[in-house]
């Protein structure tokens, strides 16, 4: 969509829905300070736009840049975070209820269904194309999800077995399977250790109900879906970066029943396929390209009926291994340097705001300019990003800390740090291989430090 049909969709979005109703937490929080009592550190909210936060090591699921990881991980984060923030809405003490519904739901299944826009063989016409996702998760790891073509038929199916340690992909296209197993504390993504004092959803799916909590939402109306009134929850992903505009996501929550309808992302306010005036074209045998525009989940059961046996391996006779894919090629200390102080330059010679590069304002918008408005650094940037994406990689700064350092033990320090500040640490983190702790100092040295100088470059000391 360009800018003027944004504006116009956004002016009918609000036309629709109305005046959104305005939170006021503080008369909530005097209202139900024991329901925050019983949560604890889960309950503090923060509005969108309070900024970056520097978050937890980035997984590895995150760095596969593929749909069924979104289906699964923003489905319910965007759910969780709409639940806790309907808390915030006066006269709705329902929250600890909503929240507990979920904690103790041993499955959860829900289909989401993927909206391509398809351009003609000739450039001149376009088609809405879409694909759907059946998803099956039951505690404590076990994950399904069969994906189906245009014409509903099966193309691939992947499960994932946490006693096994194990998952295993089927794609009937090719007639191949792939097996993999996991790392030592994964359960197909990671799983978070349990906090004391905190509402005990850090397994699977719900993972990130925390980083959810702590971004927050904003209720921006009503809205009708499927022919039920439902609250809306506009919510926007820090990890996919705040200055991206098509980074949101609309929650559903049923304005009766307070239960969970579906989510869409991006949100109304840039995708709606029922507005589309594409959507009734006749697809074409011939086309040139697709472009993903959007995803809508909905049908979510909560402690639906799951029949074990979809969850065991079953590879079909006829079907072969698929060729070993290639991994990865590790990143190097040199090329994490190489990597900040490009980024720095690109920043005004300042190092960027958080693991998320691309929530730092400058990054961010370098990444949306034309080859040829880019300054020299913002071309180099590009070069050496495209080079770590061709190696098999995403971020460097997150491959590097993923692939080479202990599993949380690092600390990223370098918002508002000058480059060329030789007493500023930027970076500390512990070798996997040697335990040795590292610190990268803001004019790009690297030095061994001590385990107690470690941790007072944690506490800033």
């Amino acid at each position: 969509m360009n800018h003027n049909s944004n504006s116009r969709f956004d002016t009918q979005i609000r036309e629709a829905i109305g005046t959104a109703p305005v939170a006021d937490f503080e008369s909530w929080q005097q209202n139900h300070g024991q329901v925050l009592n019983s949560l604890g550190e889960v309950a503090k909210l923060t509005p969108v736009s309070a900024g970056d936060k520097n978050h937890r090591r980035p997984t590895a699921q995150w760095k596969l840049a593929n749909h069924w990881r979104l289906s699964s991980i923003a489905m319910v984060t965007f759910a969780l975070a709409a639940l806790t923030a309907w808390s915030m809405v006066p006269g709705q003490p329902a929250f600890a209820k909503a929240i507990q519904e979920i904690n103790i739901s041993k499955s959860i299944s829900w289909v989401r269904t993927s909206y391509f826009r398809m351009t003609s063989e000739d450039g001149e016409r376009f088609w809405l194309q879409t694909e759907r996702e059946e998803v099956t998760y039951q505690e404590p790891g076990f994950f399904r999800r069969d994906s189906y073509d245009q014409a509903g038929e099966l193309k691939r199916t992947h499960i994932v077995d946490p006693a096994k340690r194990q998952r295993l992909t089927l794609n009937l296209q090719s007639r191949t399977f792939k097996l993999k197993e996991f790392e030592a504390d994964e359960l197909g993504w990671k799983v978070e250790k349990p906090v004391e004092g905190k509402v005990k959803l850090n397994v699977g799916p719900f993972a990130w109900f925390n980083r959810a909590i702590e971004e927050g939402g904003q209720w921006v109306g009503q809205h009708e879906v499927d022919g039920r009134k439902v609250n809306v929850l506009r919510w926007r992903n820090l990890m996919m970066g705040i200055h991206n505009p098509k980074n949101v996501g609309d929650v559903w929550i049923d304005a009766k029943t307070e239960k969970l309808v579906g989510v869409s992302h991006p949100g109304a306010s840039v995708f709606d396929p029922q507005t589309l005036e594409y959507r009734d074209n006749k697809a074409e045998e011939k086309w040139s390209r697709g472009k993903i525009l959007g995803s809508i989940t909905k049908d979510i059961a909560l402690d639906s009926d799951v029949d074990p046996s979809i969850f065991e391996f079953k590879i079909p006779d006829d079907f072969t291994e698929a060729p070993a894919e290639k991994p990865p090629a590790v990143i190097t200390e040199d090329e994490l340097i190489q990597w900040l102080e490009v980024l720095a330059k690109v920043n005004d010679n300042q190092f960027v705001d958080s693991f998320i590069v691309r929530n730092t304002r400058k990054i961010a918008q370098a990444t949306h300019k034309s080859d040829n408005e880019k300054t020299a650094d913002e071309l180099r940037m590009g070069e050496i990003w495209l080079q770590h994406l061709n190696n098999g990689n995403t971020m460097p700064l997150w491959d590097f800390i993923e692939t080479n350092t202990v599993v949380g033990d690092h600390k990223y320090l370098g918002k508002g740090i000058q480059l060329g500040n030789e007493d500023a640490v930027i970076l500390l983190y512990r070798l996997k291989e040697t335990g040795q702790y590292r610190a990268v100092y803001g004019d790009l040295r690297i030095e061994d430090v001590s385990e107690t100088d470690a941790e007072l470059i944690r506490d800033g000391a």
